[in-house]
């Protein structure tokens, strides 16, 4: 099966779809995907009631320190949003919800994970390939570090747009979405994936400076 383990709905501050049309989009590319907006959960809450589509849980935590985001891991499986921002309290925070974690996007050129050595025991997973990551490079070795470290593979599209929804994907011989977790703790999946279109960066910064303006309008 094909699981999306990387996508935004509108309700993270730069992503422009609509929850219920993630999952319109996605059911037509892959077999399951992780709905991982920017420190919420939102829209995981909003779709519960969905049936004959395998949605994750998740969410993409931004890590700070000096009030600086230094790298972002995603929380699979979870049950309620992760509150801290800090490194390990995050770790602590998913795996007191039996949730599994990735690093996401490790080596982007623009925002490395910084502190990627000293949790590479504490996580499950490696994003080895993100669509919108700027070069092969950046994926490449984020799936050497994975190999190096013996660390299970995701993949994710990283949508923020529709036009993304499945350009990457993990693949695992399962058929729900408890023997996708547990191929992920067995090492046992895969991937496949493109990289998107350089020019969907543009959409995010539009989206997100669009959603601030809103919010600063009289109601």
């Amino acid at each position: 099966m094909r699981f999306d383990l990387h996508t935004h709905t509108n309700c993270s501050k730069d992503g422009i779809i609509p929850p219920l049309k993630l999952i319109e989009i996605a059911k037509k590319r892959v077999d399951g995907i992780a709905v991982t907006d920017h420190d919420t959960m939102k829209a995981c809450n909003q779709l519960k009631n969905i049936r004959n589509f395998i949605i994750i849980p998740g969410m993409e935590i931004k890590i700070k320190e000096n009030n600086r985001t230094v790298g972002e891991l995603i929380g699979l499986f979870l049950t309620e949003e992760i509150r801290s921002r800090s490194l390990l309290e995050v770790i602590d925070e998913i795996r007191s919800q039996n949730g599994l974690i990735t690093v996401s996007h490790p080596f982007r050129s623009k925002k490395p994970f910084k502190r990627i050595e000293e949790i590479k025991n504490k996580v499950d997973a490696i994003e080895v390939f993100n669509s919108r990551c700027l070069s092969d490079e950046e994926n490449k070795k984020a799936l050497n570090f994975a190999r190096k470290n013996r660390l299970s593979f995701t993949a994710g599209s990283d949508a923020h747009t529709s036009w993304e929804v499945g350009k990457a994907y993990t693949l695992a011989d399962v058929t729900d979405a408890e023997g996708l977790r547990k191929a992920i703790l067995k090492r046992k999946t895969t991937f496949e994936g493109q990289r998107s279109n350089q020019l969907i960066h543009f959409i995010s910064p539009i989206a997100k400076a669009h959603k601030k303006i809103k919010r600063l309008l009289p109601s």
